[in-house]
């Protein structure tokens, strides 16, 4: 009846659908309980049609249910957007309605429209997605990007804003204009004030006992002062931003984060003290903040004992692009050798 997707997947139980598939982890947050949230919404939609223009782009086939699941959601979206290019931060269940306008979490639902135009170059898309740029962009440029996670209570946070350089990059490879490229800009900008640039002293196990580093790790929020592996989704957007600027400086931005996540994931089982290989926690503490997990004698640990399939996915995201433009640079490099020295 809302014209959303389910916003989680529980199991059915002998043949019947679960009573809920609306409410996750953030159930315990009156601001978005019983209700479909735009971050769930804007984000799944992306990734379905990220992962269908790669498929095309092979020569593969797409599966026609993302494409329905992905355009029925953003015409829904379209048809609620404001005319100063809001989409709002929740919306109801049972029609289709915005139930709160506050909130930066739209923006993921702006950055996948611009994709739903680089597919079929429908006009409705690019149109809500450049009415919804300078909405968005006043946030980033007042640095107060709020309302994107549902559980920090609408504080100041990181996440939003990367929603927005994605926003901001696919609308300059529509149009090159040049207030899409000063947007990224801003973006990168605003990101690089939730980075570590320097090292800090962890003061709990097992991060005090190793020579973890810091330097290249993005803090959440103002409410939750950890490091998480979500930026790493943006490497592709640096690397391209390098480019588009000849200016180097954000390549190595870029590879700080890979550098980072990387000494992160050789933590894993031996110094962790927990998990496997190729299990990856959202929570790793720089400092004394959010220090909340316990080993078994009672000591606070520097690493949240969870596996979270969203961060492993987010490290893998910004690896592989960071291969990608190796390979690149490599090939460039080397397709200019051959011109210059045909022997």
């Amino acid at each position: 009846q809302s014209g959303w997707l389910f916003d989680l997947t529980r199991p059915w139980v002998n043949g019947k659908p679960p009573a809920n598939r609306v409410n996750g982890w953030w159930t315990g947050y009156p601001l978005c309980r019983d209700m479909h949230c735009a971050y769930t919404q804007g984000s799944a939609v992306y990734y379905l049609l990220k992962s269908a223009l790669a498929l095309r782009a092979e020569g593969q086939p797409v599966p026609p249910a993302w494409l329905e699941a992905a355009f029925g959601t953003l015409d829904t979206a379209i048809g609620l957007q404001r005319e100063d290019g809001n989409f709002g931060f929740s919306y109801a269940l049972d029609k289709a309605q915005v139930l709160d306008w506050h909130g930066f979490a739209g923006c993921w639902l702006a950055a996948a429209c611009a994709l739903a135009w680089q597919w079929d170059q429908q006009d409705s898309y690019l149109r809500a997605a450049q009415k919804a740029l300078p909405f968005y962009h006043a946030f980033v440029c007042e640095l107060s990007c709020r309302g994107t996670p549902m559980d920090t209570w609408k504080s100041v946070d990181e996440e939003g804003n990367l929603a927005f350089i994605k926003l901001a990059r696919h609308l300059h490879e529509a149009s090159g204009a040049s207030e899409t490229l000063e947007a990224a800009v801003d973006s990168a900008h605003y990101e690089m004030l939730w980075r570590y640039g320097y090292r800090t002293r962890p003061p709990a196990p097992p991060l005090s006992e190793t020579d973890w580093n810091a330097c290249g790790g993005s803090i959440t929020s103002v409410s939750n002062p950890h490091a998480h592996p979500m930026a790493l989704i943006i490497t592709g957007e640096l690397l391209w931003l390098a480019d588009a600027t000849c200016d180097g400086y954000w390549r190595d931005r870029a590879e700080d984060a890979v550098k980072w996540i990387m000494q992160c994931m050789e933590l894993y089982p031996e110094v962790s003290r927990y998990g496997s290989y190729g299990v990856l926690t959202e929570r790793f503490c720089p400092s004394d903040g959010l220090l909340i997990e316990k080993f078994d004698d009672g000591t606070p640990s520097s690493l949240w004992f969870s596996y979270n399939g969203w961060a492993a996915a987010a490290a893998l995201e910004g690896i592989l692009e960071w291969m990608l433009d190796k390979h690149r640079v490599f090939r460039d490099h080397n397709e200019v050798s051959l011109k210059l020295n045909p022997a």
